[in-house]
């Protein structure tokens, strides 16, 4: 290949053919809904145009089949893409279990709509388990733990849960360093705790939609 030809390559790859594209970039959404319920968080889409610059003002539209959900009570919510270029759903209520409900995006100027898709899931179903059984910890000294929360094999979201940490015959025990934090999407609840300053062997209890889950604290001294 000679100097000229190179030179045509590097130009046609670093720039896009075509200058009109539009794209879509997802940001996140609930992929789960308990039934009967809405959900805590909407979809948010960034709508850039093809040097990656947010659109605001863009006119765009979001799908749910409505066999199994709704947006305020609508099937269909259509609005304008915000300053920040970004499209909002609004919240989603799930009104029949399924493990896939569609929900599609449909953006002006972009040829393929994004579809995505939510769980729509019984509370009462629910599987919630520790990630571990046994979980060690030192005096004195923060440490976590973690719970996860599933529905026909599948990570859900549901809240609230509660905690009780129990305590050994000589009072090592451990006390909450701040609320439960719930990862989005993972069905995974993490407990923050700080140990006290005792040796022993104790429990911590979550329970979540009527069902409990129990984890075994092993405190020791840092070596």
């Amino acid at each position: 290949m000679n100097r000229f030809a190179l030179l045509i390559v590097l130009f046609v790859a670093g720039f896009p053919l075509d200058s009109a594209a539009r794209g879509l970039f997802f940001e996140g959404g609930v992929d789960s809904v308990a039934i009967g319920t809405t959900s805590f968080i909407q979809y948010y889409t960034t709508v850039h145009d093809d040097n990656l610059v947010a659109e605001p003002g863009v006119h765009f539209v979001y799908d749910v089949d409505p066999s199994c959900g709704f947006f305020d009570g609508s099937a269909s919510f259509e609005g304008l893409t915000d300053a920040n270029g970004r499209a909002i759903s609004p919240f989603l209520t799930g009104t029949a279990l399924t493990l896939s409900c569609t929900v599609s995006l449909t953006v002006d100027g972009v040829a393929d709509p994004l579809l995505l898709s939510v769980h729509v899931f019984s509370p009462a179903a629910t599987v919630y388990t520790p990630e571990s059984a046994v979980v060690d910890s030192f005096t004195g000294v923060g440490f976590e733990v973690v719970f996860l929360m599933t529905e026909s094999g599948l990570p859900v979201n549901l809240l609230p849960v509660t905690v009780q940490i129990g305590a050994a015959p000589n009072g090592a025990s451990a006390t909450l360093r701040q609320d439960p934090l719930y990862l989005l999407n993972s069905g995974r609840v993490t407990i923050p705790l700080l140990a006290n300053e005792k040796q022993g062997r104790y429990d911590v209890t979550s329970t979540n939609s009527g069902h409990a889950a129990l984890v075994t604290v092993n405190q020791r001294k840092p070596r």
